[in-house]
């Protein structure tokens, strides 16, 4: 769909009260979410889709794409579903744009879940990797450095990346294994542009933990 400028791929499936799933990253798209969630789809109308500049969605230019962007997505996607007010089911990253969502459309909101949701304010980056550097083994660092040592990485290549980076908050491991994350031949392109863009975005910079008590709705953070 046509969507503020961009193309942007959207995927319902499932009958019953609307869902908006918003994936994490920056950069991955909806496909990990896939098959886990059929469960859902049997009780609601899912809706899932590709951020812009992610998955299947076009990579419109740098100055396509913030915060303000990717927002107003959200609100026209649910505008083209014509739902009074969204329930929202978002994941790591996309649990920042939740949020900035819904401080900027909050009678839009029905209900919101933040599953595993990415910190929200960058004071917490240097403990993050810290920790994360706590629970990484030498057989991490050496898989890292001989992806990366190939100079030109290929989509597969940072799929192997991502799932190495999850290894270290994984509870079980063997379950990384059922993680489809399908990145696009055009992943490095996409991703550059995305990141050249939302570095030089200020609202990536906003510290959001304040801002949560003044959602009227019920929100569930897992």
């Amino acid at each position: 769909a046509k969507i503020n400028g961009a193309r942007l791929f959207i995927k319902a499936a499932g009958h019953g009260e609307h869902l908006l799933v918003i994936h994490g990253g920056p950069g991955l798209n909806h496909a990990y979410f896939i098959p886990h969630l059929s469960e859902i789809e049997k009780k609601y109308s899912v809706i899932y889709y590709d951020q812009r500049a992610c998955g299947k969605s076009s990579i419109p230019s740098v100055d396509s794409i913030s915060i303000k962007f990717l927002i107003d997505d959200i609100e026209a996607i649910r505008q083209k579903f014509k739902i009074a007010k969204l329930n929202i089911l978002s994941h790591s990253w996309g649990s920042v744009l939740a949020t900035h969502y819904s401080l900027a459309y909050p009678d839009r909101v029905k209900k919101l879940i933040l599953s595993d949701p990415a910190m929200f304010s960058r004071e917490y980056d240097e403990q993050a990797a810290a920790l994360i550097a706590k629970r990484s083994t030498k057989e991490d660092s050496v898989e890292r450095a001989q992806i990366m040592s190939k100079g030109t990485l290929s989509s597969r290549d940072y799929e192997e990346l991502f799932l190495l980076s999850f290894r270290s908050s994984a509870y079980r491991k063997e379950n990384l294994s059922k993680i489809q994350l399908k990145l696009p031949a055009n992943f490095g392109e996409a991703n550059n542009t995305l990141f050249t863009a939302l570095m030089k975005d200020q609202a990536m910079n906003v510290n959001l933990y304040d801002s949560l008590s003044s959602l009227k709705f019920p929100v569930l953070i897992i």
